[in-house]
């Protein structure tokens, strides 16, 4: 059991998502309560920022694109930190692309959790995942439209002018989001009834896990 006491708030979400102990747990529950996929999603997104963010020029962390090395944290949990909130004064990471070398990375991604069908499909909005193929795809007159090969799967051609920073940053929100809003506070929840019921942090029994499972 994680050695401190962890409340609903987004800073103590963040602390457990570092604590290795607490993260372990976390990452038991949210298998049990069928939730793993987004957990995957989201040790998988943070590796392909901070690879990214590795490439990038030395004015994109004075300017506020990424943050600060000291920090520890990536651009999605800075913006989770700040609800989603857009800060005016930070430039807009649009204005840089994922560099060539990283492209398998960011289609594998793509392939791995956003690709419809995919092994660990998540579960974001339509909306979404269709914005997220047309930011993906080349305009041209060759292309399979804006779904891709045959209406689903990997987009035919990538942008020539290539693909900005920020192309997952709205579904990484998304996740970040139920894994706060359903996954964290269901744990602190269960976590809570184990404690005072002296069993532990966990659901009282796998099938109590189960049934508690919040829907996505």
């Amino acid at each position: 059991m994680p050695p401190m006491p962890y409340q609903y708030t987004r800073e103590d979400f963040i602390r457990l998502l570092f604590d290795i102990e607490g993260y372990s747990d976390f990452v038991a529950f949210a298998k049990e309560t069928l939730c793993l996929e987004n957990i995957m999603f989201y040790e998988a997104f943070v590796r392909l920022e901070l690879q990214i963010g590795e490439t990038l020029p030395a004015d994109a962390a004075t300017g506020g694109i990424i943050p600060r090395t000291d920090t520890g944290l990536t651009r999605c949990l800075v913006r989770f930190l700040e609800n989603n909130a857009l800060q005016p004064t930070r430039p807009d990471p649009q204005q840089y692309h994922v560099p060539a070398p990283l492209m398998t990375n960011l289609i594998l991604f793509y392939s791995t959790f956003i690709m419809p069908g995919a092994q660990h499909e998540v579960n974001i909005s339509h909306a979404l995942r269709k914005a997220i193929v047309g930011a993906l795809h080349k305009r041209g007159g060759d292309e399979d439209g804006a779904e891709g090969i045959g209406g689903k799967g990997l987009p035919a051609l990538v942008r020539d002018q290539g693909v900005a920073i920020s192309v997952f940053d709205d579904a990484a929100d998304e996740i970040l989001d139920m894994l706060y809003r359903n996954t964290y506070h269901l744990y602190l929840r269960q976590r809570a009834d184990g404690a005072g019921a002296g069993t532990g942090s966990g659901p009282r029994n796998k099938k109590e896990g189960r049934n508690s499972s919040p829907v996505y």
